[in-house]
């Protein structure tokens, strides 16, 4: 058993900031655990959970707080640079025209999951706007889960791409809550064709916590 542990550290370190090997495409693999920054009052990103194949993407949510439906005043918007290419889609250069702040990526597409509204929405650089794209599968799994598909029929599934999820709570007519996954400023998510990373190495100081317990047990439905 020490052995094993052993090498798992060597692994995590020799690959700096890998987060979870993706070998097969029928299990959830997670993500990142996003810490609880605020009161269970608040919508708050848990987990984050993916599987990703040559012809679909797939992403799995689970929050701190229940919502049983999603809510008129939650927002969840996965932003995909498709081209890991900062310079072009919505990117920080254009946060002054009122947009979140994407950090240090050019998202090319929003997937938006809101009350009656789960779509795909693609840059329009000479509109400077998201336009929609198509509808979108999804289920509400649980009281503090919802996930969402995207196929190569609606979108052509890249071998790479880089992604921030933002999930805003809007608390009346002026305040809203704003839970950016990853925490980190200036981090973005890196999926490729096989694995799954955070682009900052602090994320290592976090890996060890999901081989704790049965968290992964959990999710893949292992015995």
């Amino acid at each position: 058993m020490k052995k094993i542990f052993l090498l798992i550290i060597v692994m995590f370190i020799g690959f700096s900031c890998r987060i979870r090997e993706l070998t097969s495409t029928q299990v959830w693999r997670i993500l990142d655990i996003d810490k609880n920054e605020t009161d269970s009052s608040l919508y708050n990103t848990d987990s984050i959970f993916f599987i990703k194949s040559n012809d679909s993407l797939k992403f799995r949510l689970t929050t701190y707080s229940d919502w049983g439906n999603l809510t008129d005043s939650v927002i969840i918007g996965i932003y995909l640079d498709t081209d890991r290419d900062s310079s072009t889609g919505l990117n920080s250069s254009l946060i002054s025209s009122g947009w979140y702040s994407v950090r240090d990526i050019g998202a090319d597409y929003l997937i938006i999951m809101k009350k009656n509204d789960f779509s795909l929405y693609r840059w329009d650089k000479n509109d400077t706007v998201f336009s929609f794209v198509d509808t979108l599968s999804y289920e509400i799994e649980s009281n503090r889960a919802v996930n969402i598909s995207l196929f190569s029929n609606t979108l052509t599934i890249p071998d790479s791409l880089h992604m921030i999820i933002i999930m805003v709570t809007h608390l009346g007519t002026v305040n809203e809550f704003k839970d950016y996954s990853p925490d980190n400023i200036n981090t973005h998510y890196c999926l490729y064709k096989d694995s799954g990373y955070i682009s900052s190495s602090s994320a290592i100081s976090k890996i060890f916590d999901y081989y704790k317990g049965d968290l992964l047990k959990k999710y893949r439905g292992d015995k």
